[in-house]
């Protein structure tokens, strides 16, 4: 495969981002991939994405479906890596219950807000230290530590093994909040795709169990969802990145044997007590599969009394998340929403929450 390849030459690929940046606004004006789509409500899709999705549909490459889990992590690092941010913060290793955390401070946060991040991919790609460079400039430009916990990946350790790495990162965090020099009132829980599920889970577990719950989550696109009635799977299933097909293999690598439909840690909407859940700050993408099912889960909590902030990007696709090194539009986007987030944590000053 030519992605791991390339991966292993990072001067090839600062060239590569940088030649691939200047590209696509050329092509755009060339026209280069036709018209740009629309999406079931009306959204047109970003120029430039736009073009990005026709150079991946003429790459030659094999889709991810196709691929063994290794050969998909390697595509998916080389995909981060090219398309990621370019700037790398400094990154402070911290050893917790058998867990490396990565911990991304902004300066002048002693004693501020931290937010507990799960990296995506599906619970089968991806991993902590590949999400550095979107993570520190969410922290950069939130102001406050961002602590990324890794966890064990599918299919060598299907579910509930991820959960349970991110529940013990979290609550070791949540315990140890003054040695890491945040406030223990203000700690949030954020992920992106699967890790905006993790991060779900991780906060019903606490309210589950009575102990500390995050003061805030932060969702961006995740899975609610395994089966997939929506109109935007039926209608958005195909060219955008997450097909029904990546779904599929996703799920079937990370669930491993038959499990109960019901089951909150899988499906959300089951979970009991929705009120108990913290404050939500929910982004979907308009050319996103799993779109209609994340507005419905923050519709859920809204119906619940939870406070929900819900941010909608109509022109995006699931995965723009960490577009933003080559992307002008999901830059822009995910650094609002690190603004958004931070000033929500700020502004916080409830006491510490336990589940009674």
């Amino acid at each position: 495969m030519r992605p791991p390849l390339l991966q292993s030459n990072p001067a090839a690929l600062r060239a590569g981002a940088l030649a691939l940046g200047t590209l696509l606004p050329r092509l755009v004006r060339f026209g280069f991939a036709g018209r740009p789509s629309r999406n079931d409500r009306g959204d047109v899709i970003d120029a430039e994405l736009h073009v990005l999705l026709e150079l991946m549909n003429r790459s030659g490459q094999p889709p991810l479906e196709r691929q063994t889990p290794a050969q998909a992590r390697a595509s998916y690092r080389f995909g981060v890596d090219l398309l990621g941010p370019r700037l790398r913060h400094p990154v402070e290793l911290v050893s917790a219950e058998g867990l490396e955390l990565r911990v991304h401070r902004p300066g002048g946060n002693e004693g501020g807000p931290a937010v507990v991040f799960f990296h995506g991919g599906g619970f089968v790609i991806g991993d902590a230290p590949m999400y550095d460079g979107v993570v520190g400039e969410l922290a950069q430009r939130s102001g406050c530590t961002f602590i990324s916990v890794p966890y064990r990946q599918a299919p060598e350790h299907p579910f509930p093994a991820g959960l349970e790495d991110a529940l013990r990162g979290y609550r070791w965090i949540a315990a140890h909040a003054a040695s890491l020099d945040v406030d223990p009132s203000r700690v949030a829980v954020m992920g992106d795709s699967a890790g905006a599920t993790l991060a779900i889970t991780v906060a019903q577990a606490q309210v589950a169990s009575g102990g500390v719950v995050p003061s805030l989550q932060c969702l961006v696109y995740p899975a609610i969802d395994r089966n997939g009635r929506t109109a935007s799977r039926r209608r958005l299933s195909q060219g955008y990145i997450l097909t029904e097909e990546v779904l599929d293999y996703f799920t079937g690598h990370y669930l491993g044997a038959p499990v109960d439909p019901c089951d909150p840690r899988l499906a959300p909407m089951a979970f009991p007590t929705p009120e108990a859940m913290p404050p939500t700050l929910l982004v979907t993408a308009g050319f996103d599969p799993l779109r209609d099912e994340g507005e419905a889960y923050g519709a859920h909590l809204r119906d619940a009394g939870v406070a929900v902030d819900h941010v909608y990007w109509p022109d995006l696709v699931h995965g723009a998340f960490t577009m933003g090194g080559v992307l002008a539009t999901p830059r822009r986007r995910v650094d609002a929403l690190a603004r958004r987030l931070g000033r929500a944590l700020r502004q916080q000053t409830a006491p510490l929450r336990r589940v009674a």
